[in-house]
């Protein structure tokens, strides 16, 4: 840990992948003491750096709905669905946790939305399908 805090201090203002990834380790930290909340805030302050990284998104996302921060959560899968690159989250996967999301908390028409657009994107999932059933629209 305090390794990285030096090497985190030598790096401060520089918004590099190196720094995105000295944050996701201190984030390794605070899961190893099981201070999620902080391990939220550095994963958290690395995608804000690298938001190219489809795995620290994912990452990101799956703590963030693990502690229901639902905030964090929307924006990262948001992200994920506009990635290029590699992510172990697809953009279909991105879109119906979306849509989980919204029922979650109330928002039954922009559920809707979500999965319509999972629906555009891969018709044929087993996912999609099971939420279209949850919503009544099989």
């Amino acid at each position: 840990d305090a390794i990285l805090e030096d090497a985190i201090s030598l790096c401060k203002g520089k918004r590099s992948s190196d720094m995105a990834s000295l944050l996701q380790r201190k984030a390794k930290v605070a899961a190893a003491r099981g201070e999620e909340d902080v391990q939220l805030q550095y994963l958290y302050q690395a995608f804000s750096i690298d938001r190219n990284n489809g795995y620290l998104a994912a990452e990101l996302a799956d703590l963030a709905e693990k502690l229901e921060n639902w905030d964090i959560a929307t924006k990262t899968l948001r992200s994920i669905a506009l990635l290029e690159g590699p992510c172990p989250i697809t953009r279909t996967q991105s879109y119906i946790r979306q849509a989980r999301i919204c029922l979650i908390t109330g928002d039954e028409q922009r559920a809707n939305f979500w999965v319509k657009k999972a629906q555009k994107e891969e018709p044929d999932s087993p996912e999609v399908k099971e939420m279209l059933a949850v919503l009544g629209e099989d």
